[in-house]
């Protein structure tokens, strides 16, 4: 826990270095590539992870760890860390098999875009049901 400040405050930097090379970027990385949108997705998600984790960091205050530990892990604030975590594991999984569809040829010209939709919206959703019956791990940790 003694360097936990540190590890999220690189991690919250290196995120938003990630958005704004996204930002300033975007047009010439290739935007209209779905691949590329989910992949970009993956950072914003993990991006608002790093913020997350950062925020609930016990150096900067005790009200996340000592809500979490009376709730026995129960709190908003936790859900919605499980969730921002299961979500990306999920989306993973989800741009490793948009990219053995394509690889395949079983993704359909022009369909692309839909699909990588529905796998963004259903990473989403999945890693919030997820969530309502996991414990994120790094809050555990670092309320222990």
């Amino acid at each position: 826990i003694s360097v936990h400040i540190q590890t999220s405050f690189v991690g919250l930097l290196c995120s938003l270095l990630f958005l704004l090379m996204l930002l300033v970027l975007g047009p010439q990385w290739g935007c209209r590539s779905p691949l590329k949108v989910l992949l970009g997705s993956y950072g914003v998600l993990l991006a608002l992870y790093a913020a997350a984790i950062f925020l609930a960091s016990p150096q900067l205050g005790s009200g996340f760890c000592s809500a979490y530990n009376r709730s026995g892990g129960r709190t908003p604030e936790a859900l919605l860390l499980g969730w921002l975590e299961q979500a990306s594991v999920v989306l993973v999984f989800g741009l490793q098999s948009q990219l053995l569809l394509r690889k395949r040829g079983c993704v359909a010209e022009g369909r692309g875009s839909i699909v990588a939709v529905w796998t963004l919206v259903g990473s989403l959703a999945l890693g919030l049901l997820v969530a309502f019956g996991t414990v994120p791990s790094v809050a555990s940790e670092m309320c222990a």
